[in-house]
């Protein structure tokens, strides 16, 4: 399985990356079911889930494969 995060990567600003983190499963698990305030933020024609914490703004991806495998 070849990762897709080096071609996303090259497309975003150097504010996006800031702002952004590639988590594993259960790490995607554990903020989903957290107390913060989050927001789903899929990436339109990709094969990303994401997650905005509405209070940082920062914003988690994961591979949707990764996240159908277990």
């Amino acid at each position: 399985m070849t990762s897709q995060l080096p071609y996303y990567d090259q497309h975003l600003n150097q504010s996006e990356r800031r702002d952004l983190t590639f988590v594993q499963p259960e790490e995607y698990c554990r903020l989903l079911l957290s107390w913060r305030k989050m927001t789903r933020v899929d990436e339109a024609n990709s094969d990303f889930c994401g997650l905005l914490d509405l209070q940082s703004g920062k914003r988690y991806l994961i591979e949707r494969q990764r996240l159908l495998k277990d």
